[in-house]
């Protein structure tokens, strides 16, 4: 998506509502797709043409060309592209055609959606697939048909969509025990309940790895100690009196790595001393 300027100097987005698949009708190095470009009320239709040139260093490049140019309400629009124009680049004028003409496509897809055997719930403005729960939002701006499947997949605690959660959603549906407003509640307290759930499992690992932490740390203490007591033989008198120094002040620490590093480091620095001296 990008903008640029219209003709009185305002903001416009331009956006791809559509794109076709690659196809190669001339030779396997070439490739052309289309690309139905939304700036405002305008649809502009762009010819790609992607070519490879085996050759040479360069070994793509990526031609267009301009097509075809409509505005909103245009009756050579193709009618299908009504389907994927996005409302809130429209102007006033553009959002009141695309509304009226998706309220007049609304009874022929439902039929359409009939005919395939579907659940539809015409009181909801619902419509359950195979794979995928639609809802028909006439109360926005402009009408669309909006997937709640994630919606629908948040409300029930599901990852996947199956056969049998389908015609659970639909038995809930028939029975009314369920409408957007219910689902929305759901997802909403299933969301709070895996949020807890996650906290609990942190929580838990983290203690997990605090009782880790402190087991390797009572290790090094002990380590460290004994350590001690076997050089304090081979050191000074003064060296001796440094360590007993630290075994007492071991005894009195906290058992954590961090203080491990520090008596450690301590213990180092009077072996380090006393090779200084009798070097």
């Amino acid at each position: 998506m990008s903008v640029k300027k219209n003709t009185k100097g305002e903001d416009e987005m331009s956006r791809v509502i559509y794109r076709t698949r690659p196809f190669s009708p001339y030779a396997k190095y070439s490739k052309y797709w289309n690309e139905y470009i939304q700036e405002g009320d305008e649809i502009i239709k762009y010819v790609y043409n992607k070519v490879k040139f085996p050759d040479r260093e360069l070994r793509n490049e990526i031609y267009s060309d301009e097509k075809q140019r409509w505005t909103i309400g245009d009756i050579n629009l193709p009618d299908w592209l009504y389907r994927f124009v996005v409302a809130d680049d429209l102007s006033d004028n553009g959002k009141k055609i695309v509304k009226q003409w998706r309220l007049e496509k609304y009874s022929s897809e439902l039929n359409n959606y009939k005919e395939k055997g579907y659940f539809i719930d015409e009181e909801k403005k619902i419509v359950i697939t195979d794979r995928e729960i639609l809802m028909f939002r006439e109360d926005s701006e402009v009408p669309y048909w909006d997937r709640i499947t994630s919606l629908v997949k948040n409300a029930y605690n599901r990852v996947r969509i199956t056969p049998k959660m389908m015609e659970l959603v639909k038995k809930d549906f028939e029975t009314q025990t369920v409408d957007y407003k219910t689902l929305c509640e759901m997802a909403e307290q299933n969301r709070k309940k895996n949020e807890e759930k996650e906290k609990e499992i942190l929580a838990k690992q983290q203690e997990l790895q605090k009782k880790k932490d402190y087991e390797v740390a009572i290790q090094l203490f002990l380590r460290l100690q004994k350590n001690l007591v076997n050089i304090k033989t081979q050191l000074s008198e003064e060296g001796r009196k440094e360590v007993d120094a630290l075994l007492d002040l071991i005894d009195d620490s906290e058992v954590c790595r961090a203080n491990y590093d520090i008596l450690h480091q301590s213990g180092v620095e009077i072996i380090l001393k006393e090779k200084s001296k009798r070097g």
